[in-house]
């Protein structure tokens, strides 16, 4: 089981769907990753899950031809374009089942701000890399962010319980930040009551949910 949490603070990640969503303006970005938090804990748990999701990197032979098109996405991308080479970096992702292209298309559609392309690559990500925190966050920020609430439900729960004692505080203060960036705030306000309603003992979750409370009604 993961003991870092980190939510999404990508600043790439929350202009693009701003932009692809203009009813839910753009928040300031005051919210920190709980690495730094977990990390008093398990110093060392950053380089060893690293070093633990490079070794399940699949052993891809790149060939010639496929290395062509690598090097003709990326010049292209930078002059410009986006779609093609996003879409070059979605086939190669799906031949070699490398999570690194299917998040470079991530990237690509983000910096075009293309949030569905974007998620659809994410997805790609997750299903090649399932215990990536950085593809995790990314599709956390891009489900919530599109307002598809049911999709992240399940997952911040199950870190919400993961977090430490310590950390729990901290996690629900910026899940609630990030779930405040939905443009259905009615939903997000009753999916973070479901979230932190076993924690009613913590000082902290009085605090978010008032917090919260006042967001839907200042909608």
């Amino acid at each position: 089981m993961k003991n870092a949490f980190a939510i999404v603070t990508l600043s790439a990640l929350l202009s693009a769907c701003a932009v692809a969503h203009k009813q839910q303006p753009a928040q300031g970005q005051s919210d920190q990753p709980l690495a730094a938090a977990e990390a008093r804990d398990h110093p060392d748990a950053g380089a060893t899950k690293a070093g633990d999701e490079d070794d399940k990197l699949p052993n891809v032979n790149m060939t010639p031809a496929m290395m062509a098109q690598l090097m003709q996405a990326e010049m292209s991308f930078k002059n410009g374009d986006w779609q093609g080479p996003y879409l070059t970096m979605m086939s190669l992702a799906q031949q070699t089942k490398d999570p690194r292209l299917a998040k470079r298309a991530a990237e690509m559609a983000l910096s075009a701000k293309q949030a569905d392309d974007a998620l659809a690559a994410v997805k790609l990500w997750r299903q090649y890399a399932p215990d990536s925190e950085e593809a995790s966050q990314y599709y956390l920020g891009l489900v919530i962010l599109s307002d598809n609430l049911g999709e992240a439900e399940n997952i911040l729960k199950q870190r919400l319980a993961e977090a430490t004692p310590a950390a729990r505080g901290l996690v629900m203060f910026q899940m609630q930040q990030l779930l405040l960036r939905a443009r259905d705030k009615d939903a997000a306000v009753a999916m973070l009551e479901r979230l932190v309603a076993p924690y009613g003992n913590l000082m902290e979750t009085h605090v978010v949910l008032a917090q919260a409370a006042l967001a839907r009604n200042d909608k």
